[in-house]
């Protein structure tokens, strides 16, 4: 990339900008939020949009399996568990729900958040997730029964990311405050 106007600045406009994409996912009728490949099978791809629903994808052929339908806003963060066999969708609506990824059928609602789910995280071990909400609240479900297993609580404000470390003892939490 070189400047070409000479302003001493690489814009945009200077960028040798093309389409190298090898597949183009164009199943959602809204903006794309998030996007997961299976940690497993990478040929298996998860995307939440906002059209209200997430939608599991054949990387290699562009085809969709399965649509998976029942937020009833934005479904804006999408993880897989540790083993690829369930997904986890996390949504404006305020509700997180686990997907059998080989059938595309509901496991859970999991409930709680009083606004919406800002991301959803998924153990890197176990069948725990993790999900961060606008009311400030933190989460935790036992992913396959739906059990509260802890909620943290105490942000002054929306928690915008999360994750566990790698060994799985410890998660991170942020979330903006004002001071």
């Amino acid at each position: 990339m070189e400047d070409d106007d000479d302003d001493g600045k690489i814009s945009a406009d200077d960028a040798d900008v093309r389409d190298d994409a090898d597949m183009v996912f164009n199943k959602h009728s809204g903006p794309v939020y998030s996007i997961k490949v299976n940690p497993v099978d990478p040929r298996i791809v998860i995307t939440g949009g906002g059209d209200d629903v997430a939608v599991i994808w054949n990387r290699e052929d562009g085809n969709v399996l399965y649509t998976l339908a029942g937020h009833q806003d934005s479904v804006v963060s999408v993880d897989f568990s540790f083993d690829g066999k369930y997904a986890a969708t996390g949504g404006y609506d305020g509700v997180v729900k686990i997907w059998d990824v080989a059938t595309g059928n509901l496991v859970q609602n999991l409930e709680g958040p009083s606004q919406e789910v800002e991301w959803v995280c998924w153990h890197k071990k176990g069948n725990v997730v993790l999900a961060g909400s606008g009311d400030g609240t933190v989460w935790m479900w036992l992913a396959t029964t739906g059990e509260c297993m802890h909620v943290f609580a105490g942000h002054e404000d929306g928690v915008t990311c999360g994750s566990f470390t790698g060994s799985g003892k410890v998660c991170g939490i942020l979330y903006h405050a004002d001071s």
